[in-house]
């Protein structure tokens, strides 16, 4: 009588170096994947469209820490408005796009003042849960501009130094890009207060 062949179960082995190559490959593919998503402060400079690298994306919290601690803090707010509330003027995304480019513009000119006082412009999104903290750093420091859904404040030795009255008007050629002159005549202003209350001190 013919004997069956008995089959054995044989794993096969994997070495400990296919392991590692296994290991290292999906750790490079990890790293990959991460670094190809965009910073919040590349994603920024993508929105409006900056090649400089003046703002850095921060929050409430890291400004306020930064004020207290008698740090120059330059900082540029953008408000979200509820649905249900009327939009303050100036606001929307064109206002903001402009204030950004005309403040980058002022910023990284030869010879900038606003960049001897400061080596970032700090960008906060203001969303609605945040708008609480918001006023409550506008009231600490006695903001008056404290209604308008965008704003650019100036901090230094833990005080209000200057702040963006970006509703003024200002006879311009009409002719011109109105909004961008007024802008820039507000921002120019915005500069000039600074200059004139730390002189004061």
């Amino acid at each position: 009588m013919a004997r069956k062949k008995q089959h054995h179960n044989l794993k096969p082995k994997v070495s400990l170096v296919t392991y590692i190559i296994l290991g290292v490959i999906f750790v490079a593919l990890t790293v990959a994947i991460i670094l190809s998503f965009d910073t919040k402060n590349e994603r920024f400079n993508k929105l409006y469209n900056l090649d400089e690298h003046s703002y850095q994306v921060s929050n409430l919290k890291k400004v306020r820490k930064s004020v207290t601690n008698n740090e120059n803090v330059l900082v540029l707010f953008t408000i979200e408005q509820p649905a249900n509330e009327e939009q303050q003027q100036p606001g929307g995304f064109s206002d903001a796009s402009l204030l950004v480019e005309e403040t980058n513009n002022l910023y990284n000119e030869e010879n900038s003042y606003l960049s001897e006082l400061t080596n970032k412009i700090l960008y906060v999104e203001v969303t609605l849960k945040d708008r609480e903290a918001l006023q409550e750093l506008l009231l600490d420091y006695e903001v008056s501009y404290s209604t308008n859904s965008l704003m650019l404040i100036y901090f230094e030795n833990d005080q209000l130094v200057s702040e963006l009255n970006i509703s003024k008007s200002h006879s311009v050629h009409p002719e011109g890009n109105v909004a961008k002159r007024n802008m820039i005549e507000n921002l120019n202003e915005f500069i000039q207060n600074i200059q004139d209350n730390l002189t004061e001190e």
